[in-house]
């Protein structure tokens, strides 16, 4: 009986195994010229907003995703300078065929490590072309001063 048991349980584990890799990120190859590849950017999805009638937008932390058929394939975007801002994708906003979208990614400094904004970015055709928009930086003469809640 245990060892039908273990055999089970061996075969519900490949099972399960074979089904996740059948949904595996891609990852962009380093000599393609596109500015997207296939496949979901990243597996920690921060945000998913709605676009017209079909497009849904993936705030991951790999960065920003896109599918124009619920869920079922995904296109995503290189951080391309002056395009897609770098690192994970913290928030989106759409209206009508413009969308922007906030970049973040982690720092390390002397006292910590702190997540950083990484710009953002506008595109007013559904994501075809992309206006990328530094981030703001406090100049020098800046005091920084603690807020208490």
């Amino acid at each position: 009986m245990k060892k039908k048991l273990y055999l089970i349980t061996i075969l519900l584990f490949v099972a399960s195994a074979l089904n996740a890799q059948a949904f595996r990120l891609s990852k962009p190859s380093l000599i393609d010229n596109n500015r997207t590849y296939s496949g979901l950017s990243g597996n920690a999805v921060t945000q998913i907003e709605s676009h017209g009638d079909s497009i849904l937008w993936f705030a991951t932390g790999g960065g920003l995703s896109r599918s124009s058929d619920f869920g079922q394939t995904f296109v995503s975007y290189y951080p391309i300078p002056d395009s897609i801002p770098k690192g994970g994708i913290s928030s989106i906003a759409t209206l009508d065929s413009i969308i922007w979208i906030a970049g973040v990614f982690d720092s390390t400094t002397e006292i910590g490590s702190y997540q950083t904004g990484g710009g953002l970015a506008f595109s007013k055709d559904f994501g075809l072309n992309w206006t990328f928009v530094p981030q703001p930086i406090d100049s020098v003469g800046n005091k920084n001063e603690k807020y208490e809640y």
